[in-house]
């Protein structure tokens, strides 16, 4: 088991036991809600990760690395993508959690980001290079 897992565990079981010192009937109420949470999410995690593994399977590395190149502009554009624009995250989260209004305002309001920080990466690279041969 990794840090990062335990320490949830434990923070987990830290917020029970507050709950639980507060009111018994908190700590049910918090278990009956993250029942409820784990029921609407699971279905989605799983088809969010089919849909990840088939992914990787079906389109492979060369592909890939034809469509960005090796450039540092598209990769990236290609990693600040993946951070905002992550499909996973997006049906996973975002849409149970936020609503479609929200979701929608934010990828409009963050679609730009990805090609602006290429492009400015690409200015960095360059004078980065020029300092430092």
């Amino acid at each position: 088991m990794d840090t990062s897992t335990m320490v949830m565990m434990a923070v987990a079981l830290l917020l029970l036991v507050a709950a639980y010192l507060r009111a018994p009937e908190l700590a049910q109420k918090g278990l009956g809600a993250s029942v409820s949470l784990v029921l609407e999410i699971l279905p989605r995690m799983a088809e969010a990760f089919l849909i990840a593994g088939l992914i990787q399977v079906l389109v492979s590395e060369e592909v890939i690395a034809h469509w960005i190149g090796i450039g540092i502009g598209p990769l990236v554009s290609y990693l600040t993508a993946w951070s905002l624009l992550g499909l996973q995250r997006i049906i996973m989260w975002e849409i149970p959690f936020l609503g479609m209004k929200v979701v929608l305002v934010r990828i409009a309001a963050s679609f730009l980001f990805p090609l602006f920080a290429g492009w400015f990466s690409e200015l960095l690279w360059s004078k980065w290079t020029e300092w430092h041969p």
